[in-house]
């Protein structure tokens, strides 16, 4: 959810929670700006290491001004849900915290909140329900029943 001065921009929340065997997405940006490097090009590369300017920033506006700030999709199956976690098999890794777990209709089910190694590549998220509290509480959501 992104407010501010300009148009406001969200993706909406799903009102219910999703069921096992329904499929998500999982969008996000795991391991950072070393996966967008990777798909970045070697072109992009050599412009960058002829520039010298290397901080996480200036790297960070230097491929949003190319377009290459492109989150990874990927496609799996809701496991569990509860109140409070949705368990999905959707790959992801270290970093993709944060990014939107959607319904088939793109609509946002979880929040990606951990992974799970040990336990066969499980992910659990944190549902909608919360995050619709959560928004509510900050005053960044309004209390109306379709939110």
């Amino acid at each position: 959810f992104i407010k501010g001065d300009g148009p406001e921009k969200s993706l909406p929340l799903a009102t219910d929670p999703p069921i096992p065997g329904d499929e998500i997405l999982v969008m996000g940006y795991p391991t950072g700006l070393r996966l967008m490097l990777a798909q970045s090009g070697e072109s992009f590369i050599e412009e960058l290491q002829k520039s010298g300017d290397m901080g996480f920033w200036s790297v960070a506006a230097k491929l949003a001004e190319k377009s290459l700030i492109v989150p990874l999709v990927s496609r799996g199956i809701v496991g569990k849900a509860s109140e409070t976690a949705i368990v999905y098999d959707a790959e992801t890794t270290s970093g993709g915290s944060g990014g939107p777990v959607l319904d088939t209709d793109g609509a946002v089910v979880a929040v990606n909140a951990a992974i799970i190694p040990e336990y066969g590549g499980a992910n659990m998220g944190v549902p909608a329900s919360k995050v619709r509290k959560l928004l509510r509480e900050l005053k960044l959501l309004p209390d109306s029943p379709g939110n």
